[in-house]
């Protein structure tokens, strides 16, 4: 175990480790990480070339379709440059090139990696540190690892998902980026005291992705009994497998869409109308949070009281996925003289409102056209002075938050999400609710690695940070999670 900086010394002085043996023990380590990382680097280049004086030229286009577990649309070429920091090290000290299961005859050794083949060609001549280097990568499989621990600009605590084996790592650049809670793909390599990443994600993954791993750690212990080295490496594929699915789940756009799950999509419908009366009297009851008398007195009247002008809230009652909100709304009617305009968000809703004003209305209100707009060419169309209007809104969100009525409001939502959370289906969980899940050990790490992720992001939210954190403590009380669980 990694001895703290202000723990006491384990030579026995009295003194702080930082006061007394750190900077001590920190030369020779950084001495021997930095010729780690050159033998490295300097082997890369060496079997890189070597490949290529080597073997066949359909070797690298042959590997990196393995890699990729076979794409069927795409070019491999065209998808590897997004996983070199993996393919490399995988190809070098993982890939063999085996005759029975390739269609094409390769000119390459076989049944032996490539880092394999090298050094028994270069023998006695090869640098010893680089020897190590390859007979440690190729013993060690690829494994998923969290991060426990934290130096930025030194190294990390690494935590095989696996193996449940906590390992101390040297990585200046990596660990600038990474916090506990986070999981990277990768394997690690110890010469000697020090150990490296030889091959790492070139994604950070976040803790809300690590139910997906322990599914297939389970998997694996079902399958084989308890997990070991050995094991895990005749289970490269379904692992590299799932790497390639959360790497697509990572980098793909999210999907809009809105409360009912419908593609957002916004849909303008215009109609002609006779008497702008008769269909507020036909369409005020579609709004559900305010009634005729109210919605009258915001409207334009004629000199009979009648209406000219008017707008509606469409909206039904409860909110899908949150137990705090009490209305939805669907779309926005203006009636305005002879006009009558809906705005809706989806083409579910739009084809909804085209029935309630052919059933309202019939005859009465004449179908003219829609006008469909993404979101994304709407703000596109927004052009220049978006930025002044998103620091005016930021702005004007600030002052809102200050109102003790708006606070009262968003505490009570989301207090009301957090307590119905435990019982409601979670897809990261299998579809369990948070309640199911954490009657088994890994239900409980999955669901810890949930909230984790919620708390992050609850922290990044200005409207949320002040009275999620409670809310998601009070989460882990009711679900008995041990609060040292939490990275």
């Amino acid at each position: 175990m990694k001895t703290g900086r202000n723990a006491p010394c384990p030579c026995g002085s009295g003194k702080k480790y930082k006061k007394c043996c750190m900077n001590k023990e920190k030369a020779p380590e950084d001495l021997l990480w930095h010729r780690l990382g050159d033998a490295h680097d300097r082997l890369v280049n060496d079997l890189l070339k070597y490949t290529r004086d080597s073997f066949s030229d359909a070797v690298f286009p042959v590997a990196m379709d393995e890699f990729l577990m076979w794409p069927e649309d795409e070019n491999p070429r065209d998808l590897i440059g997004n996983h070199l920091q993996l393919f490399f090290p995988w190809f070098f000290f993982n890939w063999t090139y085996d005759p029975e299961d390739f269609e094409i005859e390769l000119t390459a050794p076989a049944y032996q990696t490539v880092a394999e083949a090298y050094a028994e060609e270069r023998g006695s001549s090869l640098d010893q540190l680089q020897k190590r280097v390859i007979e440690a990568a190729c013993d060690q499989p690829f494994s998923f690892y969290e991060v426990m621990d934290c130096t930025p600009g030194e190294g990390f605590r690494l935590k095989d998902v696996f193996l449940g084996h906590e390992k101390d790592v040297m990585e200046k650049q990596g660990s600038e980026k990474t916090r506990p809670g986070d999981i990277l793909m990768g394997r690690i390599v110890q010469v000697d005291h020090v150990a490296i990443l030889v091959g790492s994600s070139s994604i950070i993954i976040p803790p809300r992705l690590k139910p997906d791993i322990i599914r297939l750690r389970s998997a694996i212990i079902a399958e084989d009994g308890p997990i070991t080295e050995e094991s895990l490496g005749l289970w490269d594929e379904e692992i590299r497998e799932l790497y390639l699915h959360i790497y697509v789940s990572l980098t793909t756009p999210p999907r809009l869409c809105n409360t009912d799950g419908d593609p957002l999509l916004l849909h303008t419908l215009h109609y002609e109308i006779d008497d702008p009366e008769t269909a507020f009297q036909g369409l005020f009851n579609l709004c559900a949070v305010e009634d005729e008398e109210s919605l009258r007195t915001s409207a334009t009247l004629d000199q009979e009281g009648r209406v000219s002008k008017a707008e509606i809230s469409w909206t039904r009652s409860g909110y899908k996925g949150n137990k705090g909100l009490d209305n939805t709304t669907l779309g926005r009617i203006i009636i305005n003289h002879q006009k009558l305009t809906i705005a809706v968000n989806s083409a579910e809703r739009a084809k909804t409102a085209r029935n309630e004003v052919k059933t309202r209305l019939g005859d009465k209100a004449r179908y003219l056209t829609t006008e469909i707009e993404s979101p994304e060419s709407l703000v596109e169309s927004q052009g220049e002075g978006s930025s002044s209007r998103g620091t005016d809104q930021k702005m004007s969100q600030e002052k809102l938050l200050q109102l003790p009525e708006v606070r009262e409001q968003m505490a009570k939502m989301i207090n009301a999400h957090w307590e119905g959370w435990v019982d409601q289906p979670v897809p990261g969980l299998g579809g369990m609710t948070p309640q199911e899940a954490v009657t088994t050990a890994d239900g409980r790490e999955s669901v810890e690695a949930i909230l984790v992720d919620a708390e992050r992001y609850a922290a990044a939210d200005e409207a949320m940070a002040e009275f999620a954190p409670s809310a998601i403590q009070d989460v882990r009380r009711r679900l008995g999670l041990n609060e040292s669980l939490k990275p």
